[in-house]
């Protein structure tokens, strides 16, 4: 699993072992870091009293603070629930989830049928990116037709993991699921995210990095959009907020300090269509960092 990953998107295989490294290489550095304090320091002394014992200790407490500021900077906790939760969610193992994300599909289906709105609109960020995938297959499940019959409905992924589980070789629901929503020209896809977000997929089609395959002739979908945060930011939060990997993760929900077409906040609240807001944001073949 790692082997793809780290030839699909070479960060976020450093994203991925992060974890492992503070969990296992970490405290066997530490261990290592006591036992090499305590050694030296009863080598070099003529005592052998508390000094051996407090070197060793220091040496301990020093590389277990290194891991805890490494944490701290990138969020190695967080980033564990994430994999801990996608593993679980990928078995069908997370209690309840599965029910929740049925009645959610039955109510985004009966309000599909019943509104008189320009458009539906359902977002998913990070793993929700994935959930909203799942629950807009099966409310077409509920209703073949509708993406077709009722008004547009359309999908906004934005900092998206999918490829962590899709790329999981018992995922083949879910996988199912990618290419069902891949295959509808009704519904008006678009998947945004940025190299500077290291926790995700960024620039890639996370449906054909999947390994799902799609008709090369048909339109490819989603619509991969670069988030462009140096346009969204001023260089001086920009600056600051590239070093803070879970702010990156963030920034897509985030207000931005300048205008910008595809800024969150306006996709999700002025008058111009999903549709025609995307239609004239390039491809990202075209897009320049």
């Amino acid at each position: 699993f790692l082997a793809k990953v780290f030839r699909i998107a070479k960060w976020n295989f450093v994203t991925g072992i992060a974890p492992a490294v503070g969990l296992f290489v970490l405290p066997a550095l530490a261990v290592l870091a006591g036992w090499a304090g305590y050694s030296i320091s009863r080598s070099t002394s003529l005592e052998t009293g508390w000094l051996p014992a407090v070197s060793g200790a220091a040496g301990f407490a020093i590389v277990i603070g290194l891991g805890c500021w490494l944490e701290r900077k990138l969020s190695l906790g967080w980033l564990l629930r994430t994999y801990a939760f996608t593993l679980e969610y990928s078995l069908g193992k997370v209690p309840g989830l599965d029910e929740r994300m049925d009645r959610f599909a039955e109510r985004i289906a009966r309000y599909v049928e019943m509104a008189d709105d320009d458009e539906s609109l359902v977002v998913g960020h990070s793993l929700g990116a994935n959930v909203a995938v799942s629950v807009l297959a099966r409310a077409l499940a509920i209703n073949p037709q509708l993406f077709r019959q009722y008004r547009q409905v359309c999908l906004l992924t934005l900092g998206g993991s999918i490829p962590l589980q899709g790329l999981l070789p018992w995922a083949q629901r879910f996988r199912e699921e990618l290419a069902q929503l891949a295959a509808n020209g009704d519904l008006a896809w678009v998947d945004i995210s940025a190299p500077q977000d290291i926790a995700s997929f960024a620039l890639l089609n996370p449906v054909t990095v999947s390994g799902v395959k799609v008709d090369e002739k048909a339109p490819q979908r989603p619509q991969v959009v670069s988030a462009r945060f140096r346009e969204l930011l001023l260089p001086e939060t920009y600056d600051a907020a590239t070093w803070n990997l879970f702010r990156m993760h963030f920034q897509y929900l985030m207000a931005s300090e300048r205008e910008a077409v595809h800024d969150y906040l306006s996709v999700t609240t002025d008058g111009l269509t999903f549709r025609d807001r995307f239609s004239e944001i390039p491809e990202i073949s075209e897009v320049r960092e």
